[in-house]
């Protein structure tokens, strides 16, 4: 991915981070989304933080089950390094 297209991720971030800060009942949406983005920049760790946040808020997301693929991942590619 180009610096513009991280640059754009990195301000979707920012709008998101600012909404909620803004929200007066938590959006399911909001945290997966993010989480998305969050996961295509590897950030890994913010990813399945938002990922469970947005479980915890709608169990029938399928975002309890991105952030296992994530940490399967991450622990997979530790241990074949």
């Amino acid at each position: 991915m180009n610096n513009e297209g991280v640059e754009q991720l990195d301000l979707a971030i920012k709008a998101y981070s600012q909404t909620e800060r803004q929200m007066t009942e938590p959006n399911p949406d909001l945290f997966f989304n993010r989480a998305t983005i969050f996961e295509y920049l590897e950030r890994y760790g913010e990813a399945v933080r938002d990922y469970n946040t947005a479980h915890s808020i709608d169990p029938n997301l399928n975002s309890l089950s991105k952030a296992g693929a994530i940490i399967d991942f991450v622990v997979q590619t530790c241990n074949l390094v």
